[in-house]
């Protein structure tokens, strides 16, 4: 009771200053004092910088270097104390953001925390904030996230990861939209003259990538090598969904890619068949196992898109199996039998 009457006081000591306007050394130790303590006070994290504003973007190289110096300093204390804290991790940008102080010491240091804990999306997002400030290569990413996966095939940051980079990688390939209008240039208007492509791909069978380096189609090569990267996972730990999620992205990314030629449709094919007998195989240890059975079905019915395989029923079997055995998510379950969910192929 003592200790949070004493943290209430300098709480409301500090908040008062803050709205009193009050930079003063002892004024903006308290606050570090109040941050050391519970380091999610964004409101006393912005009483810092307008605190120290001036100085870090004054003309004084030498005091803004010394003073960016103690505020890393003060960050990394709060980190220690809660090193998941959103706030402190802002704050920590926002400084490293002027480039006072060398990078690459940043990089050492989010690397030592994701050695210690890998799973850390916190440092996970600083060190792709950081690769980007100081335009470090997609290639040499990519090695790193493989790395680290290597480490633990738990790790959906690292497998999300490849998701933004491989795209970069391969971002000299034809785009989604300049596919769509190559095949939608092909199409014949009402007064006979050649319709005007449209600049979305909507309706035009290929699939889109989200987020960084969206639109880029990713040879199939590539993506063949990451399906056999991922299938490790599968056979080391099955029941993690990190590799699973991973592989999904991969399937989509395999439609568009099997848009640019009949090759590539091909090796698809051939994958697939592959996969679907890999999922078999980890189904025969584990009849119930949830993350084999849904990727079977999906595997399945993008055979039936693509004009081979069994029928329908035995996807559909899988999905009332999985109903069953996954009773919390039954609705998206009877959502795939009906069709409305993602890669499924309405009942015939």
């Amino acid at each position: 009771a003592q200790k949070a009457q004493l943290y209430a006081a300098l709480a409301g000591e500090v908040l008062t200053r803050r709205t009193a306007r009050r930079y003063d050394t002892e004024s903006l130790a308290l606050a570090a004092k109040l941050l050391e303590l519970n380091p999610e006070v964004y409101t006393v994290w912005n009483f810092r910088k307008e605190g120290i504003a001036s100085v870090l973007d004054g003309g004084d190289v030498e005091a803004a270097r010394d003073c960016a110096k103690q505020e890393l300093e003060l960050t990394q204390r709060a980190l220690m104390k809660n090193p998941k804290s959103y706030a402190t991790w802002q704050h920590r940008k926002w400084v490293v953001g002027r480039k006072l102080m060398p990078v690459e010491r940043e990089l050492e240091l989010v690397g030592k925390l994701l050695d210690a804990d890998e799973r850390n999306f916190h440092g996970w997002g600083y060190r792709r904030w950081l690769a980007s400030l100081v335009a470090l290569s997609p290639e040499s990413e990519l090695e790193y996230s493989h790395q680290k996966i290597e480490q633990n095939f738990s790790n959906y940051s690292a497998w999300h990861y490849r998701t933004a980079l491989i795209p970069k990688v391969h971002a000299g390939h034809k785009t989604l939209d300049q596919l769509c209008q190559e095949a939608k240039g092909s199409a014949i208007g009402e007064d006979g003259s050649a319709a005007k492509p449209e600049s979305n791909t909507a309706g035009c069978g290929v699939q889109q990538h989200e987020g960084e380096g969206a639109g880029v189609v990713v040879p199939m090569w590539v993506l063949l090598q990451e399906l056999q990267l991922v299938k490790q996972a599968f056979f080391t730990e099955p029941e993690d969904q990190s590799g699973w999620f991973y592989h999904r992205w991969l399937l989509g990314a395999c439609l568009a890619s099997a848009n640019q030629s009949t090759a590539a449709k091909t090796s698809l094919l051939e994958a697939l068949e592959g996969e679907s007998s890999m999922c078999r195989e980890l189904l025969e240890e584990e009849p119930d196992s949830k993350w084999p059975l849904l990727t079977l079905a999906r595997i399945l019915e993008l055979q039936r898109q693509l004009g081979i395989g069994e029928s329908l029923a035995t996807a559909h079997e899988t999905y009332k199996q999985l109903a069953e055995t996954d009773p919390m998510r039954a609705g998206y379950y009877r959502d795939a039998l009906s069709g409305a969910a993602r890669v499924t192929i309405p009942p015939t």
